[in-house]
């Protein structure tokens, strides 16, 4: 999930991340350098120089204890929150969106975020679905504009009442004035983050099961998209839900569908959607997808049941 705020600097909005009320400091050090994290203790003070976008740039965070301990994550449970802060002049970006920690990763006790992402190695996936594994301005025109002019960013990592916040590192994102290439950037680095999270991702399970609904949502879902080549439909409820009028009768029925597809590129995705019906006559009229607002996330085709890799 992505949020984005918006700020003045009016003399009450400072440089710095602050620590959300009540919540518990979590005291860190850091290391950040050009290219993927290799060290192995961090320090207080931020670097020097300027983070650009010339070169790849991580951000290794280092905790006293592991992840897991630190943050309590669990096998089910496995996400942060970061909290991106562009100091842009007179504007202030604050951008925040949850991180998948791998699995893998919970016995460490140190934490790589991808300033400046490199396609070739991103292996952190953000985004409640698996969104881009990228920094925030990246996604939003208004950021995006505010980071090229900003000169510094601070980071937060937060989960459950416990934060890690970092002081501001300096930046000059002046550069990035061709969007098609940030764009390019932010697709690659998406897709990268995608696949190495696919494996964690659950598929949804039946609640209930209606041939004849399924059947038609599928059909509707590869009309609407071409590059669809298999799908299957998958009622996550275990009933619908009804609506009737003041004399008690049914008017119209909806319940919720996952769309487990896969295009022509190799990869497989589930895409959360919801079904409606009207009531006609002794039944119900024909099928209508409905947005829930939720995006299609990668997930294993293996997983999925299509089998195959995404094309590279």
């Amino acid at each position: 999930m992505h949020r984005m705020l918006t700020l003045l600097a009016l003399g009450l909005v400072t440089t710095t991340l602050a620590t959300t009320a009540h919540a518990e400091a979590v005291p860190v050090t850091f290391a950040a350098g050009p290219g993927p994290a290799t060290a192995t203790s961090g320090g207080a003070a931020p670097p020097t120089a300027r983070v650009t976008l010339a070169t790849p740039y991580t951000v290794r965070v280092f905790f006293a204890d592991t992840l897991q301990k630190t943050f309590a994550l669990s096998k089910e449970d496995f996400t942060l929150t970061l909290t991106e802060r562009f100091d842009c002049g007179r504007e202030v970006q604050v951008h925040s969106t949850d991180v998948y920690v791998p699995h893998t990763a919970f016995g460490q006790k140190h934490f790589d975020v991808e300033l400046v992402p490199d396609p070739r190695t991103a292996k952190t996936a953000y985004g409640t679905y698996i969104g881009a594994s990228t920094v925030g301005w990246v996604n939003y025109d208004s950021t995006y504009e505010c980071a090229r002019k900003a000169t510094t960013v601070s980071l937060r990592l937060s989960r459950s009442y416990r934060e890690a916040a970092l002081p501001p590192i300096p930046i000059d994102f002046s550069a990035a004035a061709d969007r098609a290439k940030i764009k390019a950037l932010h697709t690659a680095v998406n897709e990268a983050g995608q696949d190495a999270f696919a494996p964690y991702v659950a598929i949804p399970q039946p609640g209930m099961r209606d041939f004849a609904v399924e059947n038609e949502v599928v059909r509707l879902t590869k009309k609407g998209d071409p590059d669809v080549v298999a799908a299957r439909a998958v009622l996550t409820l275990d009933g619908w839900d009804r609506d009737v009028d003041l004399a008690g009768r049914t008017t119209n029925r909806a319940t919720d569908v996952a769309v487990v597809l896969k295009k022509k590129n190799g990869r497989c995705y589930v895409d959360p959607g919801g079904v409606t019906q009207v009531a006609s006559g002794r039944g119900f009229g024909p099928v209508q997808l409905a947005s829930t607002g939720q995006s299609p996330y990668v997930v294993s085709c293996a997983k999925a049941g299509f089998g195959g890799a995404p094309k590279k």
